[in-house]
Order: structure tokens, then sequence, then C-alpha cells
């Protein structure tokens, strides 16, 4: 876990870091190593400590984080909107490439994270597809979900309520 004032600063330790571990990997093809994932997003978090040095933190976006995170493969690094939305501006393109995810969920239940993978592309390709669920979101997502709450367990139509006498036309 490390903390940064700027998104940019961090996207860029973290690349640099995904570029020194992949020219490890490099050298050294003939062993299993360990490599590392990361997720960045920004926002507060609570920082608990003893004497002066901090120990853990805590809050939705340290959460947010650990979901895009655990949405990659060892070697990768996934952000969220906000992240991309501050770090794409300030990164050059000749630096870092960018493949848009879409939204995903760690986990069924999770709320989804529009997901973003920065990456070098001198040394290595993004994934293809994240290892979190597809999410839907936007209309189609509206609509599929209306559906659902309409169906409720019956015929799947509205049933029609007849209006009683007195509301019914005299012609």
């Amino acid at each position: 876990m490390f903390e940064d004032v700027q998104a940019s600063t961090a996207l860029k330790r973290a690349v640099t870091q995904q570029s020194d571990e992949h020219a490890y990997q490099e050298l050294r093809k003939e062993h299993d190593l360990l490599t590392s994932r990361l997720g960045i997003d920004m926002g507060e978090v609570r920082v608990e400590g003893e004497d002066g040095q901090a120990v853990d933190v805590f809050g939705v976006n340290v959460d947010t984080a650990a979901r895009a995170m655990s949405l990659v493969d060892g070697g990768h690094v996934c952000v969220t909107a906000p992240v991309y939305r501050d770090a794409f501006s300030c990164i050059t393109k000749s630096r870092l490439a960018w493949k848009k995810h879409g939204f995903y969920r760690a986990k069924p239940g999770d709320l989804p994270i529009k997901a973003y993978q920065p990456y070098n592309a001198n040394h290595h390709r993004p994934m293809r597809q994240l290892r979190g669920e597809k999410a839907e979101v936007g209309p189609a997502a509206r609509v599929s979900r209306r559906r659902t709450r309409r169906r409720g367990g019956g015929s799947g139509r509205t049933p029609r309520i007849p209006r009683p006498p007195a509301c019914r036309g005299t012609s």
C-alpha cells in the first residue's frame, strides 16, 4: 500500500514497478516468480498507526482499490474512473497506453467499478478481459431490472384490474 497526492504520480510509480518486474522476469525465465498486481483508486482514507508509523488504512476508496486489484492478473495494473480521468491528461501517450474495460464487479453483489488498464506497450499487452463479472450499466440494465421486478412470480404479465362499475362509461 502506498499513498500519493496525485493520481498521475501513483500511476507512474505503478507502471514503473510493472516494467521493472517484467525486465526481471525476462532475466529469470526458468523460475516461477511472484508478480504483483495493483489496483488504484483515489479519495480520502483514514490512517491508523502507532508511534508515528502507519499501520493500517481504512475507507471506501481502499476497498475500491482492492476490488480493482482483484480484477487483474499478476503483472497488471487496474485503475478506477477517477484515477483515469485525472491521470489521462497528465501522462503523455508515448509513456502509457490505456485499455477501457468498462464496468466490472469483483464479486456478485458488489457495486460495479469502471475499470481501465494502463500499460507500457513496449513491454506487454493488457488483459483481454478482466477476472470479475462484466456488469450491465445503462439503459439496457435498467430495462432488464424493470422486467425482473415486474415478473414477481406470476405469469410475467401485469394483471388487469377491472374498474368498479361507477367508473365505467355509460355509452
